[in-house]
């Protein structure tokens, strides 16, 4: 078995789940029912003050949703009425009307259609604005539409090589044939060899990319993650609207 340690693989820490959801919600009501003009330092010490955030939710919260194209820009004062721009009111729209669907049995197939499809939006945003962590969520798209399934060791494996300027067509082909030929450790930000299984990034990045979510990727086993592909047209206009950007 060999040995392979990654550096840290950093990660937006949230995702589109039904938690984020509600409070996507919460934000939208709050903001609606107090009117004003404030300095973005005012607006955190409202929303903590409001008991709908804590401080620490906030700093990952606020900013995901700027990178994902569902708020405006806030670091120049926000006004209350024109934080959401219009993909991010038409986002609050559909989880509200998906959310109501769900308490009177009402067919949600065409709502998650979609709020998927707003999502995929959130992700050609976060490529035009050069996003720190969109190029994770292409390596993923990228990886699996190579090879059409992805599972975390691989994803890990592939980062390992890509943080090393390797071709990972080797390690992958290596790694299918013998699942156990490599032992995969990550370095901590304490300079601690530990075991991949720490790092959560994986999880963060393909839920945006799964069935609840974009619904690019579909989940096959327990494990394993696999290609759309029903959608998988726009997972190629994804990856060549990335070559636009660059």
């Amino acid at each position: 078995m060999e040995k392979i340690v990654l550096n840290q693989v950093s990660n937006p820490g949230i995702s589109f789940t039904k938690d984020v959801n509600e409070k996507i919600l919460a934000l939208y009501d709050f903001l609606n029912s107090n009117n004003k003009n404030c300095t973005y330092q005012q607006f955190q010490e409202d929303l903590i003050n409001s008991q709908i955030f804590t401080g620490s939710y906030i700093r990952s919260f606020i900013p995901f949703l700027y990178n994902a194209g569902i708020i405006n820009d806030y670091n120049n004062g926000i006004a209350y009425n024109d934080l959401f721009t219009k993909n991010g009111l038409l986002y609050v729209q559909i989880v509200r009307n998906i959310k109501n669907a769900s308490d009177s049995n009402i067919d949600l197939s065409k709502m998650l259609v979609i709020k998927s499809d707003l999502l995929c939006m959130s992700l050609d945003y976060m490529i035009k604005s050069k996003y720190k962590f969109y190029d994770k969520y292409l390596d993923i798209l990228k990886f699996i539409k190579k090879y059409r399934t992805i599972n975390r060791e691989e994803f890990y494996i592939m980062e390992y090589c890509l943080q090393n300027s390797y071709n990972y067509d080797d390690y992958i082909n290596a790694y299918r044939n013998e699942s156990k030929q490599y032992d995969i450790y990550i370095n901590s930000n304490n300079d601690e060899v530990l075991s991949y299984r720490s790092n959560n990034a994986f999880n963060y990045l393909i839920a945006f990319l799964s069935e609840e979510q974009c619904n690019y990727l579909k989940k096959l086993n327990q494990g394993d993650y696999i290609i759309n592909e029903e959608r998988e047209k726009f997972i190629d206009l994804v990856l060549n609207s990335e070559g636009d950007v660059k």
